[in-house]
């Protein structure tokens, strides 16, 4: 059986029945990122997320002062019984700060939360516990956050 292409089926004149737009001869090859997020370039920043570039959208519209892609250490490496294990750190999409310059939400946007996210997500919590977090999935929660950030930085 032969296969055919876009571009055959396209110069055929024939009708496709794929419920989803035919992908270009470009798109065909590409394999899927894992968590199927979009990288996205705003304001000549990649995001990782188009999640993540509309929160900086808000962010930056709404006039609150942040900070992006910040790594926290969470645990130093360590050897146990002659194995050594890595150190673990996570990176925070956004700081959200104060006009005190205090350090007053952390936000990261995820569309998935992995296990491994949640843990470090709590052993963060665990070294900033009076720091407000936030993981917005969708357009609602953005809103939502950014509401809740200006109450708070006030």
């Amino acid at each position: 059986m032969a296969k055919w292409t876009i571009a055959d089926v396209l110069s055929k004149g024939l009708k496709h029945t794929l419920s989803a737009p035919l992908a270009t001869p470009e798109q065909q090859g590409a394999k899927p990122n894992k968590y199927r997020n979009i990288k996205t370039t705003v304001d000549n920043i990649v995001f990782d997320s188009r999640n993540e570039a509309a929160f900086y959208g808000l962010l930056k519209a709404s006039g609150l002062r942040f900070n992006m892609q910040v790594k926290y250490p969470l645990l130093s490496k360590e050897t146990i019984f002659n194995d050594t294990l890595r150190s673990v750190s996570i990176i925070i999409d956004f700081e959200i700060y104060n006009s005190k310059d205090e350090l007053v939400a952390f936000v990261d946007t995820k569309g998935m939360i992995t296990k491994d996210a949640k843990i470090k997500l709590m052993l963060l919590k665990k070294m900033f516990p009076s720091v407000w977090m936030a993981l917005p999935k969708n357009k609602k929660e953005r809103n939502e956050v950014i509401t809740e950030l200006q109450k708070i930085v006030q």
